[in-house]
Protein backbone atom coordinates (compact mmCIF):
# COMPACT_ATOMS: atom_id res chain seq x y z
CA UNK A 1 0.00 0.00 0.00
CA UNK A 2 1.36 3.44 -0.86
CA UNK A 3 0.65 6.55 1.13
CA UNK A 4 0.53 9.79 -0.77
CA UNK A 5 1.72 13.15 0.51
CA UNK A 6 0.08 16.52 0.18
CA UNK A 7 1.47 19.87 -0.85
CA UNK A 8 0.22 23.41 -0.67
CA UNK A 9 0.60 25.54 -3.76
CA UNK A 10 0.05 29.15 -4.62
CA UNK A 11 -1.37 29.43 -8.10
CA UNK A 12 -2.07 31.87 -10.88
CA UNK A 13 -5.23 33.90 -10.52
CA UNK A 14 -6.46 35.95 -13.45
CA UNK A 15 -8.16 39.22 -12.66
CA UNK A 16 -10.78 38.34 -15.27
CA UNK A 17 -10.32 41.53 -17.28
CA UNK A 18 -6.79 42.01 -18.56
CA UNK A 19 -5.78 38.35 -18.65
CA UNK A 20 -2.74 39.12 -16.48
CA UNK A 21 -1.99 36.65 -13.71
CA UNK A 22 -1.12 37.35 -10.10
CA UNK A 23 1.33 34.95 -8.48
CA UNK A 24 2.18 34.02 -4.89
CA UNK A 25 4.67 31.70 -3.22
CA UNK A 26 3.75 28.15 -2.14
CA UNK A 27 4.70 26.31 1.03
CA UNK A 28 4.68 22.68 2.17
CA UNK A 29 2.14 21.22 4.59
CA UNK A 30 1.07 17.95 6.09
CA UNK A 31 -2.40 16.62 5.21
CA UNK A 32 -3.82 17.19 8.70
CA UNK A 33 -2.26 20.59 9.39
CA UNK A 34 -4.00 23.82 8.40
CA UNK A 35 -2.69 27.35 8.77
CA UNK A 36 -4.11 30.83 8.35
CA UNK A 37 -3.03 32.61 5.16
CA UNK A 38 -0.28 35.22 5.43
CA UNK A 39 -0.15 38.47 3.46
CA UNK A 40 2.11 36.73 0.95
CA UNK A 41 -0.63 34.14 0.34
CA UNK A 42 -3.33 36.66 -0.49
CA UNK A 43 -2.36 37.06 -4.15
CA UNK A 44 -3.43 33.53 -5.12
CA UNK A 45 -5.47 30.49 -4.18
CA UNK A 46 -4.15 27.33 -2.56
CA UNK A 47 -4.63 23.60 -2.97
CA UNK A 48 -3.94 20.70 -0.62
CA UNK A 49 -4.77 17.06 -1.16
CA UNK A 50 -4.44 13.53 0.09
CA UNK A 51 -5.19 9.98 -0.95
CA UNK A 52 -4.54 6.59 0.56
CA UNK A 53 -5.22 2.92 0.02
CA UNK A 54 -3.21 2.65 -3.16
CA UNK A 55 -1.48 -0.50 -4.35
CA UNK A 56 -0.13 -1.50 -7.78
CA UNK A 57 -2.92 -1.24 -10.34
CA UNK A 58 -5.35 0.53 -7.99
CA UNK A 59 -7.18 3.77 -8.76
CA UNK A 60 -8.48 5.95 -5.93
CA UNK A 61 -9.83 9.49 -5.59
CA UNK A 62 -7.40 12.27 -4.65
CA UNK A 63 -9.41 14.64 -2.47
CA UNK A 64 -8.37 18.23 -3.24
CA UNK A 65 -9.15 21.13 -0.92
CA UNK A 66 -9.14 24.46 -2.80
CA UNK A 67 -8.86 27.52 -0.53
CA UNK A 68 -9.61 31.07 -1.68
CA UNK A 69 -8.03 33.75 0.57
CA UNK A 70 -9.36 36.53 -1.65
CA UNK A 71 -12.03 39.08 -0.70
CA UNK A 72 -14.00 37.96 -3.75
CA UNK A 73 -15.24 34.65 -5.15
CA UNK A 74 -13.18 32.87 -7.79
CA UNK A 75 -13.86 30.19 -10.39
CA UNK A 76 -11.11 27.58 -10.68
CA UNK A 77 -10.92 26.36 -14.28
CA UNK A 78 -8.02 23.90 -14.10
CA UNK A 79 -5.82 22.01 -11.65
CA UNK A 80 -2.89 19.78 -12.56
CA UNK A 81 -0.81 17.66 -10.20
CA UNK A 82 2.86 16.81 -10.67
CA UNK A 83 4.17 13.79 -8.80
CA UNK A 84 7.68 13.91 -7.40
CA UNK A 85 10.07 11.06 -6.65
CA UNK A 86 9.30 9.61 -3.23
CA UNK A 87 12.54 7.62 -2.75
CA UNK A 88 15.36 5.86 -4.57
CA UNK A 89 14.07 3.03 -6.75
CA UNK A 90 10.57 4.51 -7.01
CA UNK A 91 9.95 7.18 -9.62
CA UNK A 92 7.06 9.65 -9.54
CA UNK A 93 6.10 8.35 -12.98
CA UNK A 94 4.74 5.23 -11.23
CA UNK A 95 1.73 7.35 -10.26
CA UNK A 96 -0.71 9.06 -12.61
CA UNK A 97 -3.04 11.86 -11.48
CA UNK A 98 -5.92 13.09 -13.63
CA UNK A 99 -6.28 16.83 -14.20
CA UNK A 100 -9.32 18.86 -13.15
CA UNK A 101 -10.99 20.93 -15.81
CA UNK A 102 -14.27 22.74 -15.31
CA UNK A 103 -15.76 25.62 -13.35
CA UNK A 104 -15.32 25.21 -9.59
CA UNK A 105 -16.74 28.24 -7.76
CA UNK A 106 -14.91 29.02 -4.50
CA UNK A 107 -16.47 31.74 -2.29
CA UNK A 108 -14.36 34.40 -0.62
CA UNK A 109 -12.29 33.13 2.36
CA UNK A 110 -13.66 29.61 1.86
CA UNK A 111 -12.65 26.11 0.82
CA UNK A 112 -14.28 23.80 -1.68
CA UNK A 113 -13.49 20.13 -2.29
CA UNK A 114 -13.10 18.35 -5.61
CA UNK A 115 -11.73 14.89 -6.41
CA UNK A 116 -9.63 13.55 -9.28
CA UNK A 117 -8.51 10.01 -10.06
CA UNK A 118 -5.04 8.83 -9.07
CA UNK A 119 -3.54 5.49 -10.13
CA UNK A 120 -0.47 3.62 -8.92
CA UNK A 121 0.85 1.80 -11.96
CA UNK A 122 0.46 -1.97 -11.98
CA UNK A 123 4.21 -2.37 -12.65
CA UNK A 124 5.27 -0.13 -9.72
CA UNK A 125 8.40 -1.63 -8.09
CA UNK A 126 8.50 -2.88 -4.50
CA UNK A 127 10.48 0.27 -3.60
CA UNK A 128 7.19 2.19 -3.92
CA UNK A 129 5.56 0.18 -1.13
CA UNK A 130 4.73 2.52 1.76
CA UNK A 131 6.25 5.51 -0.08
CA UNK A 132 5.10 9.08 0.47
CA UNK A 133 4.72 10.64 -3.00
CA UNK A 134 5.22 14.43 -3.00
CA UNK A 135 2.64 16.39 -5.02
CA UNK A 136 2.97 19.84 -6.55
CA UNK A 137 -0.21 21.53 -7.77
CA UNK A 138 -0.73 24.20 -10.39
CA UNK A 139 -3.92 25.73 -11.68
CA UNK A 140 -5.83 28.64 -13.13
CA UNK A 141 -8.73 30.65 -11.81
CA UNK A 142 -10.63 33.80 -12.62
CA UNK A 143 -12.62 36.26 -10.60
CA UNK A 144 -16.25 35.09 -10.36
Amino acid sequence: MAAVGAALAALALSDGSSGQALRGDGASWRPVVHRRPTDADRSAFRIGGKVGGLYPGATRQLSLDVYNPQRFAIVVTSITTSVGRPRAGCAGSNMTVAAFSGALRVPSHSSVHVSVAVTLERAAPNACQGALFPFAYSGQARRA
